[in-house]
């Protein structure tokens, strides 16, 4: 490589020793000199050092992920590369302007190096951190009960009828204006719905939460009493299996902490509800309620022990549509002109206000941690590249996400048990950065699924992670919020079908529960606290047998 020529000397680019003007060759160690430029030479000495940046800067990056004995290799090659930048500086001595150059380029690639090897630190390792111990579970004499939950996925599940998808006002208007279209979609929209259509359509009436009366529900019921049984009967086995988990006191759930858990039960247990809830209008009219309302005492029971212990917030959030559908069915038999005092005392005794810990949330929220948690543990198996790269570069600090999402999962138990603290010392705030970075306060995700950027910065990855697992945990509190709602219309009904008084004090979104007298619906308005809205919580009322007032 070529040398400099600087005035009387030369300076061999190879070894940095100074050689006599005029010099072929480099007389410490042979090699070849030729004239150049200080300009050049400045250039490709420069050229030289952001290449030996680059080249340890990667290196830093990398070997940072060798967690922790990579952030003191990463300091050790900071420290090389200071060492051979002081040394090609020293050799430069004799030339003021090349050393000051070069001193200001070298001391800022270090001082890029600095941070870059700081940025590569992540947080410290949660110790005592949350544990499937930590989750609230069945004593293990309880553990067959989970296992014949297992057993409801081994049974066919239900092919409902459905009702053939439409196209929205904008699809239809776009496809009027194509030429021969609107000739076809008129005889589309004028086609006669098939028989399954409008078994969909019936079957969506009597298990919705419309305002169709108590009466017309029973006539409608009855006219597809064929295909009702029909339904209820393929449910046979799912329900001896459902009375066989009710003998027990408690119900497990065992499931382990993990993304692709399996939670097939779940689609067998809500289809035995629904054919309950339709098949509910059938008994009533054939006097059955009595025998309808001892399965109902058993489906219920499962769903409020499950509910109690139940791990995935999914499974939780099931159990709460159980429930919901259950207070509906109790409130179809209650309503019913022929049922006797002792269906109604045997729906009451059991139909007691829902308790909170059947609807706490502490668990799951554990259960949602614990995934991520275990996820970091295997080190993101997720298959792709570009991610591993990236995590072995330290743009993901597995153990500062972990504390980031352990303090919302935190904040999110606190509230869901009224500031309790049940997990004691597990429930104190983390700090988020390595313990050599100051105090830059706590990191939070906003409604929005956000956190701050300059939290981004620091741990991109992991931040994406942490959005990726993020869900809408309001929507969460607005479910629960919605069983306690609709307990207390049930309450209501039960003390007035015993003729005991009752209050219309409600809990949630205003003052008091109302009853239309002209709908014959008692309800609440909901979230929006405006009446006759998607969202209003309500019970239909026979007005023959129940008097609201």
């Amino acid at each position: 490589m070529p040398g400099p020529y600087f005035g009387a000397s030369m300076i061999c680019a190879h070894c940095n020793q100074e050689n006599p003007a005029g010099q072929k060759q480099c007389e410490f160690c042979g090699q070849s000199l030729e004239r150049l430029s200080i300009k050049k030479w400045l250039i490709t000495s420069i050229l030289h050092h952001t290449l030996g940046f680059c080249a340890f800067s990667i290196a830093i990056l990398y070997i940072s992920g060798l967690k922790p004995i990579g952030h003191f290799l990463g300091f050790l090659l900071l420290f090389i590369f200071l060492g051979v930048s002081i040394k090609t500086w020293k050799h430069l001595n004799k030339k003021p302007i090349v050393q000051k150059i070069i001193a200001v380029v070298g001391i800022l690639e270090f001082l890029k190096m600095t941070l870059l090897t700081l940025w590569c630190f992540d947080a410290p390792p949660i110790v005592n951190d949350y544990t499937v111990a930590d989750l609230r579970t069945a004593p293990s004499q309880y553990d067959a009960t989970y296992e014949l939950l297992c057993r409801l996925s081994e049974v066919d599940k239900i092919d409902w009828p459905k009702e053939k998808q439409g196209l929205s006002a904008e699809q239809l208007n776009e496809l009027m204006n194509i030429p021969g279209i609107a000739e076809s979609i008129s005889k589309m929209q004028q086609r006669e719905p098939d028989a399954e259509e409008l078994l969909a359509q019936a079957f969506n009436i009597l298990m919705g939460n419309g305002d169709s009366d108590y009466a017309q529900r029973l006539i409608l019921a009855e006219t597809h009493a064929k295909d009702i049984c029909h339904y209820w009967e393929g449910t046979a086995l799912q329900r001896s299996i459902i009375q066989k988990i009710n003998a027990y006191e408690q119900v497990s759930d065992l499931t382990e902490p993990d993304l692709w858990a399996s939670l097939q039960y779940l689609g067998p247990l809500r289809d035995v509800v629904k054919a309950h809830l339709l098949y509910a209008h059938l008994a009533c009219a054939h006097g059955e309620q009595h025998a309808l309302a001892v399965f109902l005492l058993d489906i219920d029971g499962v769903a409020r022990k499950l509910s109690h212990n139940s791990r995935p917030l999914i499974a939780k959030l099931a159990c709460y549509g159980v429930l919901q559908m259950n207070i509906r069915t109790a409130n179809l038999i209650l309503n019913h002109p022929t049922t006797g005092p002792e269906t109604i005392a045997l729906l009451a005794e059991h139909f007691q206000p829902i308790d909170k810990e059947i609807t706490s949330l502490s668990n799951s929220f554990v259960y949602e941690y614990l995934i991520l948690d275990r996820i970091y543990e295997e080190n993101m198996p997720f298959g792709d590249d570009f991610i591993d790269v990236a995590q072995k570069l330290s743009f993901c600090k597995p153990n500062s996400a972990l504390r980031v999402y352990r303090n919302y999962w935190n904040q999110q138990i606190d509230r869901a048990t009224d500031g309790e603290n049940i997990y004691g010392a597990k429930q104190e705030i983390l700090s988020v950065w390595p313990n050599i970075y100051p105090d830059f306060g706590s990191v939070s995700i906003n409604k929005d699924k956000n956190l701050p950027k300059f939290y981004t910065k620091y741990n991109p990855l992991g931040s994406f992670y942490i959005r990726i697992f993020m869900m809408d945990i309001q929507k969460v509190f607005l479910l629960r919020t919605n069983v306690h709602v609709r307990d207390d219309l049930l309450q209501i009904v039960l003390k007035a079908r015993q003729g005991m008084p009752y209050d219309l004090t409600a809990r949630a979104y205003g003052d008091k529960y109302i009853y239309d007298a002209e709908k014959h619906i008692l309800y609440s308005p909901g979230a929006d606290e405006e009446s006759f809205t998607d969202d209003d919580i309500k019970l239909i009322i026979n007005p023959e047998v129940i008097d609201i007032k």
